[in-house]
């Protein structure tokens, strides 16, 4: 047998046991055993010794750049003459046929969206012992390296037309810098590369001369190439070549992909000019529905052209947030029966009820009820407010950013640093972002194991008797052999393994949970309302923080001034770390002190916030006669005597209420919905008819969050606080349909097109949803619950643009009329009915955004 030098002697390109690309890589090794070396590097990195030289790699990275704009020229002349054809034929295959034809161009082809995924998490044992061979190598896959790849994704009728047409009109260097953000698992980390050729980098310029492309430079000092890389002007030589080689397989990809759906016209590349120039075809539109999704939006945009960023989506993603966050803590305020709702849901997700394997208990068990209740509180008054004024502040810096953009044209040359007081905006923004993340993160994870669909899969291990501590450990195994179940257990493993999120947020990992929920019955019923809550706040967030990543490539830099630095030579960025973090810290220090308080100490809030004992029965869709009305107002008064207490336990600690906290005023001159008392109807004033446009009358009283009463405060026990006494107007149950045509207080910035009295003919299937919506206890019938489909329908038929984004919100957008911005909706989960309660406060926010009530739908004839 002959010996591995004599492998790589100049002869051995004879011997059959070497690989193809072994032998092509000899004309790049220093050293007749270079290329074997080179093949390990490329394969194994970093768990091999190796490292390539600058000679090397420069050779290496010429040759394969050539190939590159082989590929790439002769896919736009393709399209040039054939893109037309392209289509039609591609569009005109059955799925099985699109399937063959792209198992034809790459017999390896996965099956699934992002299939490194769960071939990673197969990996785990693996990399817990370290960068093996064995992992190393999985991470420089295709599957790794090309995660688009896939017959998923590829089969959906405009996916491969979109991808031809961006990678083949545009040059290569325009997806030079995002090539590595959309392989997460293949891309090398910096600390290791830095180690060796720390002096070089490599650039792509879109200039027409290809030996400008992937051209590598040698600096003076590693501090100026580091700060070169940094700046998003190139790469270290190391990441430089995994670019190259994810673009030459990329292009080598999509020819042959056009060779096979044109294999009667073209054969090679002389066929191409037999064919003149045509003009280019109309851009793919990919919405082809009323509404379209985040989820699907991200599944295509790795086959598009590089998104730059968009700040009206920046601001519409901010928006709909803000005013998600401000109609709930409204109606926390405002209704009853949802601050009853929402206590039981948090209350059903406290790790503390669950038993430890240890045997151990939390302290907090052993002591009064009001402590664990006391603490149920004060997370849902707390973390809404805390939540909603870094919400608050996006939005302030978002416009502050727009402003700055707008005086120069929206234009900054990408050769240079962004103006120094822009830039900052742009790492507060981002800075805010994260800790917003962080936040939502942490409570996802701490809920996800209590939450009962999920506990099977959850083993509590330890609960710490001091604090609320406790470590779970996810059971794969109880998953059973139910396919769906393991990959779900999986990808939520991925989010919930992480102690912290990455500043880059969560994107590839939100996608694939999101995506199994949204398509799998099974996978949609082990995830509660509350938890998907807070998946939607991580998916807004992450979006967010996307947003602010294609804004490259100064971009780059961000990201970089973002992280803790752990490289040497870095002391400004280590500076610029630091400024961050004291930013962030003034900002949220009015708040420190409440936000320490885990559980309102010193004051018994149970005694007046524990719905518990009733006291928040609240049956607003009963008949509305003697003994409803005063449980109505009974609970109304009980809610409001919670309020006044917490504000006064606020300003007690910090000097100011809740509301004076934020930086905004939530009411936009709402008043507080209160239903009046009742009193007996004269037998001659019964009415006749009840009818669906009988509005019901309530007493809006002056907010809370405006108007106060300092005199009334109490700080302490609050069992004894008395309820108000304040007579209110009398209301006869047959005076109601009266009295129904008194509106209420009208918004200021509602819109005149929106008026009260503007009608909108609708038809029988929205008529039914608005009935629902703004549904009242004189109604002569009473709705039943209402199909999701149907509320988006109703929605869309009155110009409304609809979109999913991840977990369960969706955002509606309002088209040609009226103002108010776009209005921000959760599905119902994990069925799809909206139940009657739940369309009645949907009708309040619609209600307090834009100004609607029952009258202004009727029937179109």
């Amino acid at each position: 047998m002959p010996s591995q030098r004599q492998k790589d002697m100049p002869d051995s390109t004879h011997d059959p046991n070497r690989s193809v690309e072994a032998i092509e890589l000899d004309q790049f090794a220093d050293a007749p055993q270079g290329s074997t070396n080179l093949l390990n590097w490329l394969a194994c990195y970093p768990s091999t010794h190796y490292f390539p030289s600058a000679q090397e790699l420069r050779k290496l990275s010429r040759h394969r750049v050539h190939l590159i704009f082989e590929r790439w020229r002769f896919l736009n002349q393709i399209l040039e003459r054939h893109e037309g054809t392209i289509r039609k034929k591609w569009t005109e295959k059955s799925v099985e046929q699109r399937r063959e034809l792209l198992l034809a161009v790459l017999p390896s082809i996965p099956e699934m969206h992002r299939p490194e995924q769960e071939q990673y998490q197969e990996l785990s044992n693996y990399s817990s012992q370290g960068p093996g061979h064995a992992v190393s190598r999985f991470f420089k896959s295709t599957t790794c390296m090309l995660p688009d790849i896939n017959l998923e994704d590829l089969l959906r009728q405009k996916t491969l037309l979109a991808f031809l047409n961006a990678r083949g009109r545009n040059h290569p260097a325009t997806f030079a810098g995002t090539e590595l953000v959309k392989c997460p698992l293949h891309a090398w980390e910096d600390e290791p590369l830095w180690k060796r050729l720390a002096k070089w980098t490599m650039e792509f310029s879109c200039n027409t001369d290809e030996t400008f492309y992937g051209r590598m430079k040698k600096w003076k000092y590693t501090g100026k190439a580091k700060r070169f890389v940094y700046a998003g002007q190139g790469f270290h030589p190391g990441n430089g070549i995994q670019v190259i080689n994810i673009q030459l397989l990329t292009y080598s990809f999509l020819t042959t992909c056009c060779i096979k759906i044109l294999h009667d016209l073209v054969g090679g590349e002389n066929d191409i000019y037999m064919h003149a120039i045509k003009p280019e075809p109309s851009s793919l539109s990919l919405d082809s529905a009323d509404y379209n999704t985040l989820a699907e939006a991200a599944q295509l945009a790795p086959y598009g052209i590089p998104s730059q960023l968009d700040f009206n989506r920046l601001r519409g993603l901010i928006f709909a947030k803000v005013n998600d966050l401000e109609d709930h803590i409204w109606a926390l305020r405002e209704d009853p029966g949802y601050f009853a709702e929402v206590f039981q849901d948090h209350k059903s997700h406290r790790a503390e009820f669950l038993a430890a394997t240890s045997g151990q208990t939390h302290n907090v068990l052993k002591r009064s009820p009001k402590t664990i209740t006391n603490l149920i509180l004060r997370n849902m008054v707390v973390d809404p407010y805390f939540m909603l004024y870094h919400w608050h502040e996006c939005l302030r810096l978002v416009d502050a950013l727009e402003d700055t953009a707008r005086r120069n044209n929206f234009y900054f040359p990408p050769t240079e640093s962004l103006p120094t007081e822009y830039y900052d905006t742009f790492i507060k923004l981002w800075q805010i972002l994260y800790a917003i993340h962080t936040d939502t993160h942490e409570c996802f994870r701490q809920r996800v194991p209590a939450s009962p669909p999920l506990r099977p899969f959850f083993i509590k291990t330890v609960a710490d008797p001091n604090s609320h501590l406790c470590r779970f450990v996810i059971n794969k195994n109880r998953a059973g052999t139910d396919g769906v179940t393991r990959r779900f257990i999986t990808a939520l493993s991925m989010i919930w393994n992480k102690t912290e999120p990455p500043v880059q947020g969560f994107d590839t990992e939100l996608d694939e949970l999101d995506r199994l929920v949204t398509s799998e019955p099974s996978a949609r019923a082990l995830i509660t309302p509350l938890v998907w809550a807070d998946f939607s706040q991580l998916s807004t967030s992450s979006e967010c923080i996307h947003q602010i990543r294609s804004y490259q490539p100064w971009a780059t830099r961000m990201e970089r001034d973002m992280q803790l630095p752990t490289l040497e030579g870095t002391s400004k960025v280590e500076l610029k770390y630091e400024n961050i973090i004291e930013d962030y810290m003034a900002f949220t220090d009015k708040w420190s002190t409440i936000v320490r308080q885990k559980r309102f100490e010193g004051a018994d809030l149970a005694s007046v916030g524990d719905p518990g004992d009733g006291r928040f029965t609240y049956p607003i869709i009963g008949e509305r006669n003697r003994t409803n009305t005063e449980l109505l107002c009974k609970a109304e008064n009980h809610l409001d005597v919670f309020w006044q207490s917490v504000d006064a336990y606020c300003k007690k600690m910090v000097g100011a209420r809740f509301p004076d906290l934020l930086d905004r005023d939530i009411t936009h001159g709402r008043t507080l919905r209160r239903t009046p008392a009742w009193e007996d109807p004269a037998p001659a004033q019964k009415a006749t008819e009840k009818t669906f446009l009988n509005t019901p009358k309530y007493d809006c009283q002056p907010c809370s969050l405006t108007n106060h009463e300092e005199a009334s405060e109490e700080i302490g026990k609050f069992e004894k606080l008395s309820l108000s006494t304040e007579v209110k107007p009398k209301a006869r149950g047959a005076d109601l349909a009266q009295e129904a045509n008194t509106s209420p207080p009208k918004s200021p910035d509602i819109a005149p097109s929106l008026a009260l009295h503007a009608t909108k003919k609708v038809d029988k299937r929205s008529l039914k949803v608005f009935k629902a919506l703004f549904y009242t206890p004189l109604s002569s019938d009473i709705p039943g619950e209402l199909q999701w489909t149907d509320f988006l329908h109703a929605m869309t038929k009155l110009g409304f643009s609809v979109k999913k984004l991840r977990g369960s919100a969706w955002k509606l957008t309002p088209g040609d009329f009226g103002v108010g911005g776009s209005i921000q909706f959760h599905e119902p989960h994990p069925g799809k009915r909206l139940s009657l309660e739940c369309a009645r406060r949907y009708g309040r926010r619609l209600e307090m955004r834009y100004g609607w009530t029952s009258e202004m739908f009727i029937l179109a004839q």
